[in-house]
Parts: structure tokens; C-alpha cells; sequence
């Protein structure tokens, strides 16, 4: 997703969101990546502008929704030292002699080996954060090899950005890819594949490549699916759907589907007396008219209609709470597993 206002996000769909900001923003965001100065060290700041050294009281006082009054004020934190070092948290579950030992025994050594497939990466790059992080998930889930992988897929990633060549780490680990039929993996695909919807998408993308997998030849994205060319879909104002799917129109008025053709074929279903043309569910249709139809309930509460036109409740999933769901009561453990999986890197106009 690309912004008029200087945001760009990319999601490979997993586990890697990279937010790319223009450099007017330097100092001006705050939140769990700083604020954007290029400076860890100040990095662990409430949102009363106080700083804190432990990753844990940090990461409590970020979390949604952060009640502020319209009146905030902010302590100035320039005059603050900003030499001591951060307490990261990564000792608080494994010591370091643990740490130690998953050092001399794990493949998170693949990340710093000089004569590994980093090797060109290291000095652009420094692979100290990724290896601790590595390590650390090690120590705490010795036969979790996933998470082994996707703490090496992080550097892959930063490494490919500044568009130098990684060799096939994989080979070297236990994390062999699993590509879905009619595709295979690559250590350098495009990150912007053409697909049915779009097939000048490569042509026009400016990204330097990534690891994942691509489709064979003679194939094509349809959504998530490799197919034959011939079996692309339909585009209908703007939006793509595969052959056999059925969509409303925007005004309910009639009901389409994408044909083995590639062409829309429509029949006038307009909603009935005592029905609405909504959004529920991610789909637009006929529905009838509720105080649930837009489900107010947040954090995936399930909403119940009440006995009078506007009144509903909210069944909250664990650990939410509240009328609509909107409080957490998570203890402290749910925010520490957050944080220490979510890596926030700065290097000029990007934050990770």
C-alpha cells in the first residue's frame, strides 16, 4: 500500500510488515518504533514522552486502546541520557549461560558465519540483533525449528532490501520452504508478481527482489492459487474475481459471476422490502437491518442483538473485556512474547 502523504506498507501475508516513511517524519512518530531519530537508545518511550529502560513497562504503556486525555502533557526527554542501555528482556526466561550453550549448539550461527551465505550482507548489515533474537527464541523453544527460520527470514529480508545477493541459506538450515502447487521456491522473486488482476505488476514495481515462492511457467497468481492463463478470472471496476465467484454491485441491485470466459455475468436480485444492501462479514448483501449488521464489537467479539432496536451485547474472546471488547486484560507475559518478536529498526527514511 502506497500513500500520497509519504507511507508505504508492505505484508508478505506471514510474518514480515515493512513500513517505509519519508524522512519529514524524522522525530515526529512515536509509538514502538521510537520516534524515528535514528537513535535506539530513546527508543523506549511512554506515551507521556517519559522514558523507561525496561521492554516490559514499555511495552504495557502502548498498549490499545492508550487512554489520553484531550490535555496530555509530554515531558521534554532531549536533556535525558540516552547512554544507558536498554533492558531488552532477553535474560528474564534463559541465563547466559544458556544462551551460550544454544550459541555452540543452534543454526542461528548461520546468520553471523563469515563463510556463510551472509557473508556479503554482514558488512552493510549488522547480524548481532538477529542472532540474539535467534537465540534467545532457541533457548526458550529448543524444537520450535519455525521460529528458528522466521527469526533468519527477518535478515534475508533486510539484506535483499539493500539489494544485496544472499546465498541459499536454506540448504544450510532445516527450514526447506513448502510452496503451494504449480510453484517454486526462489532466493530472488520479484515482490511484486504479476497476477491475473495485474499483469504489468512486475514491470512497474521498484522493490528489489525477495525470497518466496513464484509460479511456474505457463502459470499465473489468481488470489492465492498458481493457474494456467487461461483459467484467470474476471476484473469488474477495478476489483479482481476468480472464475465461479458471485459479488453484489454496489447498490445490491444485482448479482454477478465470474465466468470460465473471463467475462461478468449479472442478473437483477435486488434486496427485499425489509432487507439493507451492507458490508457484513467482508461481504457486501442484502441483510436484514440489526445494531449487529457492522458488528461494533472490537478484538473479534462476537456481537448479540438485544430485545430493543439498538440495544446488543458483545461476547469478548479472551483476554478482551468491556462493552465493546475494547479493554485487555492480558497480564504482563502477553505484552513481553509481543515484544521481543517485533524487531523495529531504523536506518534513513525506513522503520521496521
Amino acid at each position: 500500500m502506497q500513500t500520497d502523504f509519504g507511507l508505504s506498507i508492505s505484508y508478505d501475508g506471514s510474518e514480515n510488515l515493512d513500513i517505509t516513511l519519508a524522512n519529514t517524519y524524522k522525530k515526529k512518530v512515536e509509538g514502538l518504533c521510537g520516534n524515528f531519530d535514528n537513535k535506539y537508545r530513546n527508543d523506549f518511550t511512554k506515551p507521556d514522552g517519559s522514558r523507561v529502560r525496561n521492554v516490559n513497562v514499555f511495552g504495557e504503556s502502548w498498549k490499545v486502546p492508550v487512554e489520553r486525555s484531550a490535555h496530555r502533557l509530554r515531558r521534554d526527554a532531549d536533556d535525558e541520557s540516552d547512554t544507558d542501555e536498554l533492558e531488552t528482556g532477553l535474560l528474564s526466561e534463559c541465563s547466559e549461560s544458556q544462551l551460550v550453550h544454544v550459541n555452540s549448539t543452534s543454526n542461528c550461527r548461520v546468520l553471523v558465519d563469515p563463510d556463510g551465505p551472509f557473508q556479503e550482507c554482514h558488512s552493510n548489515v549488522s547480524a548481532d540483533s538477529f542472532l540474539q533474537n535467534c537465540l534467545y527464541d532457541m533457548c526458550v523453544e529448543p524444537d520450535n525449528n519455525e521460529l528458528l527460520c522466521r527469526d533468519v527470514e527477518q535478515y534475508v529480508l533486510m539484506c535483499q532490501e539493500r539489494g544485496i545477493t544472499v546465498q541459499n541459506w536454506r540448504e544450510r538450515t532445516s527450514c526447506a520452504p513448502q510452496c503451494p502447487p504449480n510453484s517454486k521456491y526462489s532466493i530472488c522473486t520479484s515482490a511484486c508478481p504479476i497476477s491475473c488482476g495485474n499483469l504489468e505488476a512486475a514491470s512497474e514495481c521498484d522493490l528489489p527482489c525477495v525470497e518466496g515462492c513464484e509460479c511456474l511457467p505457463g502459470y499465473i497468481l489468481s488470489g492465492f492459487d498458481c493457474v494456467p492463463y487461461k483459467e484467470c478470472g474476471c476484473t469488474f471496476l477495478n476489483q479482481y474475481y476468480k472464475v465461479g465467484e458471485t459479488f453484489r454491485t454496489e447498490d445490491c441491485s444485482q448479482t454477478c459471476v465470474c465466468t470460465e470466459s473471463s467475462s461478468i455475468f449479472c442478473i437483477p436480485e435486488p434486496c427485499g422490502s425489509e432487507l439493507v444492501c451492507s458490508i457484513a462479514n467482508l461481504t457486501r448483501g442484502c441483510y436484514r437491518s440489526s445494531p449487529c449488521l457492522h458488528n461494533p464489537c472490537q478484538n473479534d467479539g462476537v456481537c448479540i442483538p438485544g430485545s430493543g432496536n439498538s440495544s446488543f451485547s458483545c461476547i469478548c474472546p479472551d483476554p478482551y473485556m468491556g462493552p465493546l471488547c475494547e479493554k485487555d486484560r492480558a497480564g504482563k507475559q502477553a505484552v513481553v512474547s509481543f515484544i521481543r518478536h517485533a524487531t523495529c529498526l531504523v536506518s534513513k527514511s525506513r522503520i521496521h
